[in-house]
């Protein structure tokens, strides 16, 4: 697989897409990743002396700029510019993949876009064996998920995971300090 003579074409998506994922993972690290995430409150933010207005605009061309280099990525990929992968559906699958996952981190899209896509997969072949019909039964399977994640997990599936290990951590801690013997 690795070894396998590799297209230009392969290789330039290749370099690409690993371009804009180091890209976006060194952006959050930054300066500037740091006056983003401090947008969560902006009240705080300006406080601390960030130019929300001007930080809001730089977030804006850089997502632009991101979806320029993805738009040409798929059409170069594609061959051919076809409406059909941006229609109505499709964007609300887009949307609930990031609402699944957690629209927080880089992660969330990724773990959001994998369950998804996996479990629709999965639900296509085996609700119409199970119902006795075909049918688009997997809206109704979203829609009961969906209203499941905004009650539990309002920030999406990864924020949920690391909330739950950072406070697994915590109880951890808290046991191994109440066994120390007491010095009184």
């Amino acid at each position: 697989f690795f070894f396998k003579q590799k297209t230009a074409y392969e290789i330039s998506t290749r370099d690409w897409s690993s371009d804009v994922c180091s890209s976006d993972l060194n952006l959050l690290d930054s300066r500037q990743g740091r006056a983003i995430r401090a947008l969560a409150n902006v009240v705080m933010a300006e406080a601390m002396g960030i130019d929300t207005r001007a930080v809001k605009i730089r977030i804006f061309v850089v997502a632009c700029v991101m979806a320029t280099v993805v738009g040409w990525l798929y059409a170069h990929f594609q061959r051919f510019v076809n409406p059909s992968p941006f229609s109505l559906g499709h964007g609300i699958d887009y949307l609930f993949m990031t609402v699944v996952g957690g629209a927080a981190n880089l992660w969330g899209a990724l773990v959001g876009a994998t369950l998804i896509t996996t479990l629709q997969s999965a639900l296509q072949t085996t609700l119409p064996s199970l119902i006795g019909h075909g049918g688009s039964f997997e809206s109704v399977v979203f829609g009961a998920l969906i209203i499941l994640i905004f009650h539990f997990a309002p920030e999406g599936l990864t924020d949920g995971i690391r909330r739950d290990r950072k406070s697994t951590r915590l109880n951890s801690s808290h046991e191994w300090i109440s066994r120390m013997p007491s010095s009184a």
